[in-house]
C-alpha cells in the first residue's frame, strides 16, 4: 500500500462585486484527481480526491467559484487508501460588516519562507482591502497577530491598523507567520481605523486544517 501525503500549500480567496473565487493548492504525493472543481453540498464546498488514472502527482490546484451565498467552509473527501493524516478542511470568507469603512478583497495564506511542506507549518498571510464609497485615502501602518475584543470576547486576530494618507495603500503581509495548528481556531481578519472609530471591526475569517 502506498503511503500518500497531502498538505495545504496555499489558499487563495478573492471577492469581486459579490463573485467569489477560492483556490487551494495541495502538495505531497497522491493519486491524480479526476476533477479539481469543487461542488457545493449542504453549505460546504467539497473537493473530491477520487482518482482513476493510477498516476501519482506532487501538486494539484482545486478551485471553486460562486456568486451570492458563498458559504466559506470547505472540505476534501474520498482520500486515497494509504493516507493516514487528519482530514483537510477549513473556512475562508469575507464579512459583510456594514459598520466598517473597509471590506476584504482578497487573502492568500501562502507557502512558508523555507518552501517546506507539512501540516501546521507557519505560512505568510497576505491581505488586500478596499475602502467603501465616500471614505478618504488610507494606508495600512501595521498588520499583526494580536488579541482584540470582537462581539464581547477577546480573540486572537490578524489585525490591520490603518490611518489616513495621501494615497491608498491597502495591501499588506502579516508581520508574523500564521500557524493554524498552533492557533487551533478560525482567525478573524480585523481592521482598526486610527483616524476614525478605532473599534476593531472584523471583515473576514480564515482557517486551514491540513
Amino acid at each position: 500500500m502506498n503511503n500518500y501525503t497531502l498538505s495545504v500549500n496555499k489558499v487563495s480567496f478573492e471577492k469581486d462585486n459579490g463573485d467569489v473565487s477560492l483556490a487551494i493548492t495541495l502538495k505531497g504525493s497522491f493519486p491524480q484527481p479526476v476533477n479539481t472543481i469543487g461542488n457545493l453540498v449542504n453549505d460546504t464546498i467539497q473537493f473530491d480526491l477520487t482518482s482513476e488514472s493510477g498516476a501519482t502527482v506532487d501538486e494539484a490546484v482545486f478551485t471553486f467559484q460562486m456568486g451570492e451565498g458563498y458559504p466559506g467552509d470547505f472540505e476534501f473527501i474520498n482520500y486515497p487508501q494509504g493516507y493516514g493524516d487528519a482530514p483537510i478542511n477549513g473556512d475562508v470568507n469575507a464579512d459583510n460588516n456594514e459598520e466598517c469603512d473597509f471590506e476584504l478583497v482578497d487573502c492568500v495564506w501562502g507557502v512558508n519562507p523555507t518552501g517546506g511542506l507539512g501540516s501546521g507549518e507557519g505560512k505568510s498571510l497576505q491581505v488586500s482591502v478596499k475602502k467603501k464609497p465616500g471614505v478618504t485615502s488610507y494606508e495600512i501602518s501595521s498588520f499583526l497577530l494580536t488579541e482584540v475584543e470582537i462581539s464581547g470576547a477577546m480573540q486572537l486576530s490578524a489585525v490591520m491598523t490603518l490611518h489616513e494618507a495621501a494615497e491608498d495603500q491597502l495591501e499588506a503581509t502579516c508581520e508574523e507567520l500564521v500557524n493554524f495548528n498552533e492557533i487551533g481556531q478560525a482567525l478573524p481578519i480585523v481592521t482598526v481605523n486610527e483616524s476614525g472609530d478605532s473599534t476593531p471591526q472584523s471583515i473576514g475569517v480564515i482557517y486551514v486544517n491540513g
